[in-house]
């Protein structure tokens, strides 16, 4: 697996901004001669995968008591396959899919010296011609010198990987009918940032 990634930050009036593209390569073979694995008689199988990406990142101070980011990724994958997957069972050799990740975030200062803040996000999530807006609230309050609680409540979805659709080859079956995954997430922590200063 290799990747590579070129970035430029720029500043326009109050605004921080960022570009940024890439590439990354993964190729995975399976051996398996003597059919340990137990599946199929799955001897040798090939999986390579390309994503090539770019991205962009935004930030702007609104006022005393707002800081607004956005985040932004578009993205194309390939995956190519060989090996027995393909000619013997009957699976196709090549899957594409082109992906967009949006998502804008506040931090909300509720008091004057800054020790609570409320921190709104809204992703919204494409992958070919599905889409779904997820969101999430979470707070962050310096409730003592060196000590911060952090909370975190929402809903999110996912969409399933190449290697949950397609297999990988060897432990991984394939499944193509598989839905996006959506649930709610929630968490819980205390910080403490007082050793060595």
């Amino acid at each position: 697996k290799w990747d590579a990634a070129m970035g430029r930050s720029f500043r326009f009036g109050e605004v921080d901004a960022s570009l940024q593209i890439g590439h990354l390569e993964q190729d995975k073979e399976y051996f398996n001669p003597y059919d340990y694995l137990g599946q199929y008689g799955d001897l040798y199988n090939r999986y390579q995968s390309d994503r090539d990406f770019v991205s962009v990142s935004a930030a702007l101070p609104v006022g005393f008591s707002h800081y607004l980011e956005f985040f932004g990724t578009l993205s194309n994958e390939e995956l190519k396959v060989n090996g027995d997957v393909v000619d013997n069972l009957g699976g196709r050799d090549r899957f594409t899919r082109d992906k967009l990740d949006l998502s804008l975030q506040d931090s909300i200062s509720l008091t004057p010296s800054g020790n609570l803040t409320l921190v709104p996000i809204l992703r919204w999530n494409e992958v070919d011609d599905e889409d779904h807006l997820s969101w999430s609230l979470g707070t962050d309050w310096l409730f003592a010198p060196d000590w911060r609680l952090k909370a975190t409540y929402g809903k999110y979805h996912r969409a399933p990987n190449f290697y949950e659709l397609y297999g990988d080859g060897a432990t991984i079956l394939p499944n193509e009918n598989l839905e996006w995954e959506e649930g709610t997430q929630w968490d819980l922590g205390v910080h403490w940032q007082g050793m060595w200063g």
